[in-house]
């Protein structure tokens, strides 16, 4: 069975760690939202500015209780933002 190309670009998109792609992109950790359910600031319409070109979904496996995996992520220094 042959595969279509953007499948093959998809899976090698997900298969690659987080940093990886920032970089690989040539962004930086501040270009990057991570989306936290315990960051300090909301998610607000200024957001949308321009300041971010990535959005990072943390905390969305939904756990109970939660075990806060999106804190490996928030060790790298991503601004976060709460969401509803």
């Amino acid at each position: 069975m042959r595969l279509p190309a953007s499948f093959l670009l998809l899976c090698f998109l997900f298969s690659r760690g987080v940093m990886d792609r920032i970089n690989a992109l040539g962004l930086s950790v501040g270009d990057v939202c991570l989306l936290d359910p315990k960051a300090d600031q909301e998610l607000a319409p200024t957001d949308g500015d321009g300041r971010f070109k990535w959005l990072l979904f943390g905390g969305i496996l939904g756990d109970d209780p939660p075990r806060d995996r999106t804190a490996e992520l928030r060790v790298l220094g991503f601004p976060g933002r709460r969401h509803r």
